[in-house]
């Protein structure tokens, strides 16, 4: 009986994280959009100024590029090693490969030592 109402019940509990998750996102946009000097939800009229302010400055401009650069030069290079390594990790017997194969999934099983104690403090 029970495991037929599970299904649903995982898809309400995913449903709220997600919507917990993405709440500051779907406040902040309006927000950035807003004409008042000062935060205000929800907007009282629609300005671009806060963009105007941030496209004009060379700092900010100059540190958005250097991020896109980084993310994609990061997507390029993991993309291009991460499949050539999982390729070669599937297709070949070879002495230390599992060593390989644990050096890889060692960051999935690390992050969790991280994780917990937060949980707690």
């Amino acid at each position: 009986m029970i495991s037929r109402f599970l299904p649903h019940l995982l898809f309400v509990v995913v449903g709220l994280v997600y919507l917990y998750l993405l709440a500051p996102i779907l406040i902040v946009i309006p927000v950035s959009f807003s004409d008042q000097t000062y935060i205000v939800f929800p907007p009282t009229g629609f300005s671009l100024q806060w963009y105007k302010n941030f496209f004009s400055l060379y700092e900010m401009t100059s540190a958005l590029r250097l991020s896109l650069w980084l993310g994609f030069s990061t997507m390029i290079f993991s993309t291009l090693f991460g499949t050539m390594a999982s390729l070669a990790l599937v297709r070949y017997r070879f002495r230390g490969r599992e060593g390989i194969r644990t050096f890889f999934l060692a960051p999935m099983v690390i992050a969790w030592y991280w994780v917990l104690p937060c949980w707690f403090f």
